[in-house]
């Protein structure tokens, strides 16, 4: 979120104070009224019984895809089909979908590329496990760029997010295990000499 609205939010909530008057300081003329009626209908209304978790989320943006691969005529999500397509084991989407343990940081970009989500998506999802793309990182900056290559209008599959990540592993400045490396295949390139 750009910094000069938190500070324009945060100037017309002390205007208008709390929806018991506290604190109130007289500002009028000052801000768009459609402005201040919108966040005071958004201060009053009851609190929300919780975030939504991970496996919410993505089954949202899964219904957003509207891929008929992933599901059914009656609105349901065929959980199975997705997550083999986005490369997560059966015990990490089930660990997902009864909110069991915070997942990986792989695990989410696993998501943000199958979901095919905006950068904006990526970084709140990133952040529901307290995670962010480092800069410093490779491969958080080829999936940003990914990302961003699909927001311009870019097909990008999982099986080409998976050869676009092992073209830099090898060919990139800084080396790193790709999020689809399996214990397989990283055992296979080190057998090859090669990890």
């Amino acid at each position: 979120m750009r910094r000069e609205i938190l500070l324009m939010v945060e100037e017309a909530l002390n205007c208008r104070g709390t929806s018991r008057g506290e604190g109130a300081v007289d500002c009028a003329g000052k801000f768009n009224a459609q402005l201040l009626d919108a966040i005071d209908a958004h201060l009053g209304r009851p609190e929300e019984i919780g975030e939504s978790t991970i496996y919410e989320d993505a089954v949202s943006y899964l219904r957003r895809l509207g891929n008929p691969r992933f599901l059914r005529k009656s609105g349901g999500v065929k959980e199975a089909a997705f997550y083999q397509y986005a490369c997560i084991d059966k015990s990490t989407w089930s660990e997902l979908k009864w909110n069991r343990v915070k997942p990986s940081k792989k695990t989410v970009f696993k998501l943000i590329l199958a979901l095919e989500l905006t950068q904006e998506e990526a970084e709140a999802l990133l952040g529901k496990v307290q995670a962010a793309f480092d800069p410093a990182e490779m491969q958080d900056q080829v999936i940003l760029a990914m990302v961003n290559l699909r927001e311009q209008g870019y097909e990008l599959s999982v099986d080409d997010a998976a050869q676009v990540l092992d073209y830099y592993r090898e060919n990139g400045p800084r080396p790193f295990n790709s999020i689809y490396d399996t214990p397989e295949i990283l055992a296979e390139r080190k057998k090859q000499g090669k990890g």
